[in-house]
């Protein structure tokens, strides 16, 4: 399958370590760090304070529209896929998914269904996606966007998440480290969350390095946006993001996370359009996380 050059630019490089701040310590690359400089990743005016309040109603139409409105700027090359319990965009240039998107509900008997490692060809992308052969002896590990466990209620979902098109090359510390606590953790939110709209994808430099024969292309950082909603809660809707760099530096997860607009600018994607307007706006620039109980802190 034939590379063509990734269709946005901007997205190679890294963030510094401000230690004392909690922020990641990432290579010094160009691209992405200038971006975020640009764009602040401080906290928004907290709507609790600033006399704007979200009303709680019954579920509204918006709501089921979520995850499917993730809008990928000047990608041709993408195709949207639906499967049991997850979508994605594939982007055959990549050899993988632009971004994936799921929901979680506290609802949810996660570990009803065992993890199946049936890693195969999604015969669901026209183009053909990456195989087995593409990942053995690259020293990298098959890591997953939207996680196995994420989906081990539904038997279908699980075995589902295992195809290609849900897999992208991690570095093994990574994926082994730092990866599963940020999965761990965005599960853990139920404990207050009652829904979490999730969207994770690749962030790629323009001169990605390749494995395989399909040359698949091997991601900078990986990024996780999570809007959660809680019922009853104040505010009711918040919304953060982990970026994180896909090397051996990524020893833990740190204080504070990025907000929606800062992933935007990095990625070129629009996330959670559907949210009215004035919700939008609100929650993308904030960066709060979930502190168990207490509900949205900073």
């Amino acid at each position: 399958m034939k590379r063509l050059a990734p269709s946005f630019a901007g997205v190679a490089g890294a963030l510094f370590l401000l230690a004392n701040l909690g922020l990641w310590a990432f290579h010094s690359l160009n691209g992405p760090r200038e971006i975020l400089r640009s764009t602040p990743l401080g906290l928004a005016a907290d709507p609790r304070t600033a006399g704007e309040t979200v009303e709680e109603a019954a579920r509204s139409p918006w709501e089921d529209r979520l995850l499917a409105v993730v809008i990928t700027r000047g990608d041709p090359a993408v195709q949207r896929i639906e499967h049991s319990g997850f979508q994605l965009a594939y982007f055959e240039p990549w050899e993988q998914a632009r971004w994936t998107a799921h929901h979680l509900s506290s609802a949810m008997d996660f570990g009803r269904q065992k993890r199946t490692n049936d890693f195969r060809s999604d015969p669901a992308v026209n183009s053909g996606s990456a195989v087995a052969a593409d990942y053995s002896l690259s020293g990298y590990d098959r890591g997953h966007l939207v996680p196995a466990q994420d989906l081990s209620w539904s038997a279908a979902s699980m075995s589902q998440s295992f195809y290609f098109s849900n897999v992208s090359p991690q570095d093994p510390s990574l994926n082994r480290g730092p990866w599963r606590a940020v999965e761990n953790e965005v599960r853990g939110l139920l404990d207050t969350a009652s829904d979490l709209y999730v969207v994770t994808g690749p962030v790629m430099n323009p001169d990605a390095a390749s494995i395989g024969n399909n040359r698949v292309a091997v991601p900078e950082f990986f990024f996780k946006a999570v809007l959660a909603h809680s019922k009853g809660g104040t505010p009711p809707w918040t919304a953060f993001c982990y970026l994180l760099p896909n090397s051996p530096q990524a020893r833990s997860i740190s204080d504070p996370v990025h907000s929606i607009d800062a992933i935007e600018t990095l990625t070129g994607l629009d996330l959670y359009s559907a949210l009215p307007d004035d919700l939008e706006l609100r929650v993308e620039a904030q960066a709060w996380k979930w502190q168990g109980e207490k509900g949205p802190g900073r």
